[in-house]
């Protein structure tokens, strides 16, 4: 089987169970996601590990994050994270992985966030893509005004 088949399969695996975001109810929606396995996540991050095809494999390994993230909890949705033990460690998984690895699509992940509560991995993909401007203004947007000064402080 090549990748994509085995991705293929592997999404039909998820699909039979991963909960459907649009019918069950906020309360309902922890419970229901706590049991769902990331077959595709799992398998994107051993291709990864062995360094076949990276560029490709690492920016479908980003989407697949931000995807699963975006089910959880909408784009749109600007008030915070609704369910944070959900959200959190896969956010966590995902800015590691964006400050870590090199060989993504930058432009296409930014692009995929953009207008989302995905402050935090905007500017790590800024900074990636030496966009220091627009890094800094998502900070004084926030009112975030130290880490702002701690990030002009830190680039020449």
């Amino acid at each position: 089987m090549t990748d994509e088949e085995i991705l293929e399969y592997l999404e039909k695996i998820e699909n039979l169970k991963m909960p459907d975001a649009e019918s069950i109810l906020e309360s309902e929606k922890e419970e229901k996601w706590k049991d769902f396995f990331p077959y595709r996540e799992r398998y994107l991050e051993f291709v990864c590990s062995i360094g076949e095809n990276i560029d490709r494999y690492q920016t479908m390994l980003a989407e697949l994050y931000i995807e699963t993230m975006f089910k959880i909890q909408s784009k749109e949705y600007q008030d915070g994270i609704l369910l944070p033990s959900l959200i959190m460690p896969r956010r966590q998984r995902l800015m590691k992985f964006l400050e870590d690895k090199q060989n993504y699509n930058s432009a296409s992940l930014l692009e995929m966030i953009s207008n989302s509560w995905m402050t935090e991995e905007k500017i790590i993909l800024l900074v990636k893509m030496k966009r220091y401007d627009e890094a800094i203004k998502i900070f004084v947007d926030n009112g975030k005004f130290d880490e702002a000064e701690e990030f002009c402080n830190q680039r020449p």
